[in-house]
């Protein structure tokens, strides 16, 4: 099996080889992921908005692993595969988690400590090496490795003690990144480990440690030379599903923004000029991400409206307001209306917000109107939204995100046809100079239009 996750895995050792790789053998490998180790869950939730989680419970599932088995999982790292055994097999249970990392193993021990389950108490921990497993013969009902196999220089080796480990008829799910014979998806994954991973990794000193991720994809192995390498090894069957659209091989990822939104979405109340004590606005709210943001500028003495007209996006902001403890969120006021036809005063707002709204507003013009006449003089207006980029390449990948991680997720709500409009609509937005000119003829003083994310992402910011 295959699944995609944008993080070093855990890995496992033997022999050095000739290679290509930055970090050449064992004794290197160790020593570099016990450099990322203080940091390494942080960044697997980072770099997957949290979906590594999903994927490590399919490979749970596919382990076969069942309520009072003894499981193996080797490249424990810190603890995720383990720590879901444990819940599989229960306190009647059994989980031994091998790695070759001690850092790596001391932060599993040190979150097995901080768990409250009584399963977790199943749980030993081992330093050991993939390829000399410290085992007897048929001692496990199941075994699971997570983003290791492709880090073992004798894979062959490390698959063929996984086999002698494992009782007849058990099971062993591999889960790592999968190396693709689409072009287009091996040039999409190498912009993401370029453009997302190394950079992410880089804000936590570790860009260096990171960059060896491609070159160890491209020097493993596909889903057919992995199923023909466990048969050599001696599993009777071996069966390689590839998900992710080919990313990987466990489950759908929220791969279009990896948690960017929430960064796009600061940018753009930073752009607003938005201040403490101010009152601002904010149209086309839906459930309210950008509002609260507004509401932390602007503080207890300022004063946030946010209007759309969808009564149902409207009742879920007030229910997370509720929900939020920080006194500021009482300054908003939620009110529904049409965004070009306003309902307040000429004047009345100090800076105002958009997000995600101004494409789907059949008269934009008449919207950038709106907003200008309610702004007071000098004061700005941020819209964030896709960005109908001039770039093939760009445009390329964009729609392939579309087609295979928006709506294959939003499938899984129940909501692939409502999400299916999505590239159109951003087909038939305006391009980022076309914006500025839009915001120009509707009055405002000045327009500035800033790709984002890669291209993907655009925010305009027009001065009244």
């Amino acid at each position: 099996m295959a699944a995609l996750q944008f993080t070093p895995p855990p890995i496992a050792g033997g022999r050095c080889r000739s290679t290509r790789r930055p970090v050449q053998c064992a004794s290197e490998r160790q020593a570099l992921f016990n450099r990322v180790a203080p940091v390494y869950d942080n960044l697997n939730d980072l770099l997957s908005l949290g979906r590594h989680r999903v994927w490590k419970r399919m490979a749970v599932s596919w382990s076969g692993a069942k309520e009072g088995d003894t499981v193996l999982d080797v490249c424990c790292g810190s603890g995720d595969l383990a720590f879901l055994l444990s819940e599989k097999v229960g306190i009647n249970g059994k989980v031994i988690a091998l790695d070759f990392s001690t850092e790596q193993l001391q932060i599993a021990a040190s979150r097995q400590h901080e768990r409250t389950k009584a399963c977790f108490k199943n749980i030993e921990w081992i330093e050991g090496d993939a390829v000399d497993l410290p085992f007897s013969d048929s001692s496990f009902d199941s075994a699971t490795i997570g983003y290791g196999l492709r880090n073992v220089v004798d894979r062959k080796k490390a698959l063929e003690q996984m086999f002698r480990v494992l009782k007849p008829g058990s099971k062993l799910s591999v889960l790592d990144f999968n190396k693709s014979t689409s072009l287009l998806t091996s040039s999409i994954q190498d912009w993401m480990i370029d453009s997302v991973v190394v950079p992410v990794a880089s804000g936590y000193g570790l860009a260096s440690e990171y960059q060896y991720l491609k070159n160890s994809i491209k020097e493993y192995l596909i889903g057919k030379e992995l199923e023909n390498l466990a048969l050599e090894a001696g599993f009777s069957e071996a069966k390689f599903f590839e998900i992710e659209a080919g990313f990987m091989g466990n489950l759908l990822n929220d791969l279009f923004s990896l948690g960017s939104h929430r960064v796009w979405k600061r940018m753009a109340v930073s752009w607003s000029g938005a201040k403490e004590g101010d009152t601002v606005l904010d149209v086309c709210c839906g459930s309210g991400d950008l509002t609260f943001l507004l509401s932390e500028k602007v503080g207890i003495n300022g004063k946030v409206i946010a209007l759309d007209y969808l009564k149902e996006q409207l009742q879920i902001a007030q229910s997370r307001q509720l929900e939020q403890p920080k006194s500021c969120y009482k300054n908003i006021e939620w009110i529904e209306g049409d965004a070009i036809e306003l309902p307040f005063s000429d004047s009345s707002f100090d800076a105002a917000t958009m997000g995600f709204g101004l494409r789907h507003i059949v008269d934009r013009k008449k919207a950038l109107e709106e907003m200008l006449r309610v702004l007071k003089p000098g004061s700005k207006v941020s819209f964030l939204d896709f960005n109908k980029s001039t770039s093939p390449l760009t445009s390329t990948i964009q729609d392939w995100l579309i087609d295979y991680v928006f709506v294959p997720v939003a499938s899984g709500y129940g909501l692939a046809s409502e999400y299916r409009f999505l590239k159109t609509t951003v087909k038939e937005y305006l391009t980022g100079n076309e914006l500025e000119k839009l915001a120009l003829e509707a009055g405002f003083f000045e327009a500035k239009f800033f790709e984002i994310g890669h291209g993907f992402m655009g925010n305009l910011v027009a001065t009244r």
